[in-house]
């Protein structure tokens, strides 16, 4: 084989190696570029699918709040009792007979004097 011919014969072999590497770099930058394509759209959503999911937590959070809000509870019909001095009352034990009384009600409020404290809940007739 002649010098000439050796010399096409490795040109063309270095023609289909180079067409290959090309073929296997251009397909990975397509997949580069196609995986930021994916990671910006992504980064440029996420800060708002955070806002939107910290502003439904907010939500819940405050819905559970007024449920527990105290202004709440009494228009429900309850109310809260404490001493003169402030302390809120939980307890017949901390109450003595003729301790003043003041209860929040939805309202208003009420003062009043303990006649008498007893251990037993009260049952109101039906």
């Amino acid at each position: 084989m002649s010098a000439t011919t050796q010399l096409h014969h490795a040109e063309r072999g270095l023609s289909e190696q180079a067409a290959r590497v090309k073929g296997r770099l251009v397909d990975a930058l397509q997949r580069a570029s196609t995986g930021l394509s994916v990671a910006s759209y992504r980064i440029r959503r996420r800060p708002e699918e955070m806002l939107v999911a910290a502003g439904r937590y907010v939500d819940a959070v405050a819905g559970r709040l007024r449920v527990l809000d105290p202004v709440n509870t009494m228009a429900r019909g309850w109310s809260i009792t404490r001493t003169s001095n402030g302390m809120t009352v939980r307890s017949y034990s901390q109450i003595t007979p003729g301790d003043v009384l003041v209860t929040s009600l939805s309202d208003g409020t009420v003062t009043s004097t303990t006649n008498s404290v007893s251990d037993q809940p009260h049952r109101t007739k039906v």
